[in-house]
């Protein structure tokens, strides 16, 4: 099938706006949660509860209706990826408060903390992480809750 101009330029636009959406949230620095002085149990157990909390999180799904089934197409394809980031953010918000309310601040690690986290696996990342979760100071900056 031979392409024509106007669907070369359609499928560009529809690349150009895939990009621009998901480049921002490649982006984002890593974000933990630090209460000075916190117990690694109870780190464990908080953190779960509000991730459990926050996983359940459910919001009503956009339904697209168009008689052309390429509109339909393209309409399904940007309502579940709206959906998605939309889910994302609520569940990241739910975490933030149940967070705050255990007494927890939130902080967006800084580039050297995420460079020496960045390459280990298991036990030795989640000791990394409690450690910056529990220190009297807090390396990164401090987010509004």
């Amino acid at each position: 099938m031979l392409e024509t101009g106007a669907n070369i330029l359609k499928r560009r636009s529809l690349a150009a706006v895939v990009v621009a959406i998901a480049s921002p949230l490649a982006a984002a620095q890593p974000v933990y949660y630090n209460k000075a002085g916190v117990a690694q149990e109870r780190y464990a157990e908080d953190y779960g509860e509000c991730s459990a909390l926050a996983g359940g999180v459910a919001r009503p799904h956009t339904y697209v209706y168009s008689n052309n089934p390429i509109a339909a197409a393209a309409g399904g394809f940007f309502a579940a990826l709206l959906d998605g980031a939309e889910q994302r953010n609520l569940m990241r918000a739910v975490l933030r408060t149940c967070m705050a309310d255990k007494g927890y601040r939130r902080i967006r690690m800084s580039e050297a903390g995420e460079a020496r986290i960045r390459d280990l696996k298991g036990a030795d990342k989640e000791a990394a992480i409690y450690r910056m979760a529990s220190a009297d100071t807090i390396e990164g900056e401090l987010l509004p809750q």
